[in-house]
């Protein structure tokens, strides 16, 4: 399974109870999940953030539909197809504004082998974009603890359950990671499909093409009451959550109205 079976037994550190807690402050890989950013970097933070906000309201074009279905408040996790390098910053820009009013932010789940791979890179999308490092190659737990730091500070999580860029552009399988995170923090997941960003910039592209970029946000599923169930009753419950997720991102499609500008 892609998450080990102890996942299921005890995860004590995610309902509030003694156990291991996700350690921030000697993991060096942890980003800040308290919403805050040190004054020296605020510059940088806007300027690049704002030069990725304009990129994505005029060379690429980001049409969002379904943007009343964010919870009002609180933590929830984005659940989104995955098939280009451009589909963390579309989803970004299509949310931006219904975050910003509520005094949210958005953190991003990202390949620690990609975007952690040096101090450099490490530095600006961990502080500069809020991004949480995930080891595609371990067994998802400790990237799942960092991830739920962000959660119980009540911001919002995007994370990709297909693992890595399809590279046909057709939604792949889902793993049960962000159902398994959701549910036992405690929070809803909301599926999110995002068109045509393979189009523009598939996996091994050089160049982003100029296009228009769709972000469909479906209805959130509310967490279910895993608390009494053993270890194989949950990864049921975590399984069944995944596919449910991935149908409707599957099936999602562009509302009959006029687009969220």
């Amino acid at each position: 399974t892609p998450i080990s079976g102890t996942w299921g037994c005890a995860p004590v550190w995610m309902r509030g109870g003694r156990g291991p807690r996700p350690n921030s402050a000697g993991d060096s890989m942890c980003v800040r999940c308290d919403g805050k950013t040190p004054a020296y970097l605020l510059p940088f933070r806007w300027a690049l953030r704002g030069g990725v906000g304009l990129f994505c309201n005029s060379y690429v074009r980001v049409r969002s539909f379904g943007l009343e279905n964010l919870p009002a408040e609180g933590a929830f996790v984005l659940a989104a197809n995955h098939s280009s390098h451009l589909d963390s910053a579309v989803v970004l820009a299509a949310i931006a504004q219904t975050l910003t009013r509520s005094g949210r932010r958005c953190y991003i789940a990202a390949a620690q082998d990609y975007f952690f791979d040096n101090p450099v890179k490490a530095l600006v999308f961990r502080d500069l974009f809020d991004t949480i490092p995930f080891d595609r190659n371990a067994d998802g737990i400790e990237g799942l603890r960092r991830c739920s730091l962000a959660l119980e500070q009540g911001h919002p999580l995007l994370l990709f359950p297909e693992g890595t860029r399809s590279v046909t552009g057709e939604i792949q399988s889902f793993k049960i990671g962000a159902a398994a995170l959701a549910i036992e923090v405690g929070v809803p997941i909301v599926p999110v499909r995002i068109e045509n960003t393979f189009d523009l910039f598939p996996k091994g592209g050089r160049f982003v093409k100029p296009g228009t970029v769709t972000v469909i946000v479906e209805k959130a599923i509310a967490p279910t009451d895993v608390s009494s169930l053993d270890a194989g009753e949950r990864y049921r419950v975590y399984r069944d959550l995944a596919a449910e997720v991935r149908q409707r991102v599957v099936d999602a499609r562009r509302r009959e109205r006029m687009p969220h500008a």
